[in-house]
């Protein structure tokens, strides 16, 4: 097989790892010879696994000791005698035999209604076997992964690149990791509050946050580079990887992922390419179709990976997205919804793992994922000062390298509920208080499903803020698309700041945008939705308390008079008014019902008469008719709404749960068809001298990476529902299994499979692993 010359991953924001191949080949590995001098021991008696296997010495024609393995197959119990022979443990140190699990259920369970089958102990009983062939190493190779937030990872993490670092290091895999950048995303650094950017500049040129740090317990030979940069898209990938989320829709974020195919085959026409799927994630309330879209896109890919592989130019999918445990559900492997925590890095760094292994032929086995993952610390924040700044009042703590956030919560000195809020750095600036105000406040390191630390102690401050308050008139006025806001100016003031926020649309954002004049026209992303609209005056200091215009409804052309009022006397001197008001835009008319409660109207309820005007920014509709309230606990109006309506907003969209889907038996979507029989022969001889519990652990992790329980389990489904259906089946079996017993001719060079039809098959003396197709070869090996 020749050596691999590159390959490239691309995962969501695109992952990539590319492999090139040194000038000069890599001389193949002398394996070491297994030792055949070990002490004897008295056999010992059988051992019972937990799953019902039995392991046992027993004892042969040439008084040699070899080890058998009963499974339990259609209630028949039956041995596979595990080579090479004098492997196994016979010395006086060795107090426990190989414990070989089948955690892949290594021979399905059969119906028990099926016909039964000959114990696989006489079937088997034909076959001798020669020794293994070795197994050659392959030429150096280069991987570049290319990816986004999921990929790049935040300070403290160890990272799936780690992992899948430290896979190919304890595989003896010879490669490097290539890339512009070698950290994950550094915490922010504390800082005053920024100035906004002003409307239609340019973004900053920010350089790349790249230079965090990994988990403490990172290999110090950890081979950093990368091209994963958090936040960033497969569109803005595409143009960037010749040089070296879904914001398209489906479709378009495909097109993206070819085009970054294309790039990198123009740089490098022998790329070999890695493509993952996306993953699910949490759900999140306002975008209930996200899952579906996700579900759309991996369809795509995974149609379009076929057609995209070609022989010169390979291209695989590793299924990230059934590996990965997140749905909209729940997501413990992702320690925000989404981003992977410890048990997270290793279940992407496995995917891409199987899809080296199956599809291209790199390692001896796949990755394994441990019982128990370390959580991440969180410590107590430690240093927090509160203290009066030119802001209004600053709190500051020292930093915890690795905290993914810290939680913040404040309160008026006196009151004894906490408002809680979240800051990315160690600092943060409470800008919007009243000179002499008295706050209290707490930080603790908020690590999201991987824990929170204990709250620090209370600190307090009084604000002395030299900051100038917004402006005292605000008007706002809708237009077709956006609003119009403009105001008075302000004494002192530099700029301003005007401060929109969509109150009718879950998880709205606040937006800034900077002024110097006394006016702002905006285009509202959502027409027809309510939003605040306030103005901050900003002098040399900073930002002071912003003030509030009337709220604005975007898109609206004109407001009717509300109607239906109804009037509820609730006591002597409260009412209850109710009535119905109609915002008319230019596409749709929406009503609302609003209610007010007015209260100390003495010397009674009855001498007040009532009418309401709608109002829409400084746009106001005429006045309802009036309607005078009656004595209490009367009512009286024209609506026909129940006694205290409210008005209920509509329930968003319900987000669908997910479930992953069934691995394939072959764990990877295309590539360049890698025969695997060299390494699969190659896994089960392992245990070579001396025997060890964790090479026993590598047999077990051997039979589950080849998929022959599976393998096996369908030959014989197919064979019940067949015409040539038989309980002699080891004869079909290695016909179909061995290269040479399926050819026209019924025979080859290493092995005679001319006496299957009479007594014996023996394979020769020194039997290629190539004979033998995968994961078949594991049987004839294990034989």
């Amino acid at each position: 097989m020749g050596p691999l010359l590159r390959l490239t991953a691309v995962w969501l924001g695109i992952i990539s790892i590319v492999l090139v191949s040194d000038a000069s080949a890599t001389p193949a590995v002398n394996p070491a010879s297994i030792a055949a001098d070990q002490l004897a021991v008295p056999l010992e008696p059988a051992l019972t696994t937990p799953n019902g296997t039995v392991i046992k010495v027993v004892a042969t024609n040439d008084d040699k000791p070899t080890l058998q393995q009963s499974f339990i197959y259609n209630v028949t119990n039956f041995n596979i005698k595990t080579r090479p022979k004098d492997a196994i443990p016979t010395s006086a140190d060795e107090k426990t035999l190989l414990k070989i699990r089948n955690e892949e259920s290594v021979l399905k369970k059969r119906r028990e209604e099926q016909y039964a089958h000959a114990p696989m102990s006489d079937q088997i009983s034909r076959l001798k076997r020669g020794p293994r062939t070795p197994l050659v190493r392959r030429a150096r190779a280069k991987m570049m992964i290319v990816g986004d937030s999921i990929s790049q990872g935040m300070e403290g993490d160890w990272t799936w690149r780690y992992r899948l670092w430290e896979w190919l290091d304890s595989q003896n895999v010879d490669f490097d990791f290539v890339g512009p950048w070698n950290g994950t995303r550094e915490s922010t650094a504390p800082a005053p509050p920024p100035k906004p950017r002003m409307e239609g500049d340019p973004l900053p040129d920010e350089p790349p946050m790249v230079y965090g740090g990994y988990a403490d317990g990172v290999n110090t030979r950890f081979q950093q580079p990368h091209f994963a940069l958090w936040g960033r898209q497969a569109a803005q990938t595409k143009g960037e990887i010749q040089k070296m989320w879904f914001v398209t829709g489906p479709d378009g974020t495909l097109a993206s992922i070819k085009s970054i195919v294309d790039n990198a085959r123009a740089a490098n026409p022998n790329i070999n390419i890695i493509l993952g799927d996306v993953v699910q994630r949490k759900a999140i309330s306002i975008r209930a179709d996200l899952p579906m879209i996700t579900d759309q896109y991996n369809a795509l890919l995974r149609d379009a990976v076929p057609k995209w592989n070609t022989q010169a130019s390979p291209v695989a999918m590793a299924y990230i997205r059934d590996t990965y445990s997140c749905e909209t559900q729940a997501c413990p492997s992702g320690y925000d919804g989404l981003h992977p925590n410890a048990k997270g890095e290793y279940q992407i760094a496995r995917a891409f793992s199987l899809a080296l292994f199956y599809g291209f032929g790199i390692g001896t086995s796949t990755l394994s994922i441990p019982a128990s993952v370390p959580g991440r610390d969180s410590p107590v924040p430690f240093n927090v000062v509160a203290s009066a700044s030119p802001y209004g009042i600053t709190v500051t703590w020292g930093r915890i390298y690795g905290a993914r956030k810290y939680g913040v919560r404040s309160r008026y000195w006196g009151l004894t509920d906490w408002e809680e809020s979240s800051a990315l750095t160690n600092r943060i600036d409470n800008t919007w208080v009243i000179k002499g105000s008295h706050y209290e406040y707490q930080i603790r390191v908020d690590n999201e499903l991987d824990g929170t630390s204990a709250w620090s102690e209370v600190v307090d401050a009084v604000a002395d803020p030299e900051t100038i308050k917004g402006p005292s008139i605000i008007n706002t006025f809708p237009t077709a698309t956006g609003a119009q806001v403009s105001w008075t100016a302000v004494e002192g003031a530099e700029f301003y700041v005007a401060l929109l926020f969509d109150s009718d649309t879950p998880g709205s954002w606040l937006s800034e945008v900077m002024v110097n004049g006394l006016s702002y026209t905006w285009e509202a992303q959502n027409v027809g939705r309510r939003h605040v609209v306030a103005v901050q005056a900003w002098n040399s200091v900073g930002g002071g308390l912003p003030d509030v215009g009337r709220s604005v409804i975007p898109g609206t052309a004109d407001v009717s008079a509300p109607n239906s009022l109804l009037l509820y006397s609730l006591d002597p001197t409260t009412v209850l008014g109710v009535w119905k008001g109609t915002n008319v835009s230019a596409s749709s008319a929406t009503t609302n019902i609003a209610s007010a409660e007015v209260a100390f109207l003495f010397p009674g309820v009855w001498n007040y008469e009532f009418a309401v005007s709608g109002l829409n920014g400084d746009l106001e509709s005429p006045m309802s008719y009036g309607v005078h309230a009656p004595h209490p606990p009367d009512s009286v109006g024209s609506g026909n709404c129940e006694k205290y309506c409210i008005m209920v907003l509509p329930e968003p969209d319900p987000v669908p749960e997910t479930k992953p889907g069934t691995l394939p038996d072959l764990p990877v979507l295309g590539g360049p068809g890698i025969d695997l029989s060299d390494q699969i022969c190659a896994m089960t001889w392992q245990t070579t001298n001396p025997p060890t519990s964790e090479k026993a652990n590598i047999i077990t992790k051997t039979w589950s990476d080849s998929r022959a329980g599976q393998y096996l389990d369908t030959f014989l489904t197919k064979l019940d529902n067949s015409i040539d259906k038989t309980d002699d089946w080891l004869v079909p079996f290695f016909k179909q299994s061995i290269r040479s017993c399926s050819a026209q001719e019924n025979g080859g060079t290493n092995v005679d499979c001319s006496f299957l039809e009479a007594s014996t098959c023996i394979i020769d003396a020194a039997p290629k692993c190539s004979n033998y197709c995968p994961p078949e070869s594991m049987f004839i090996h294990e034989l």
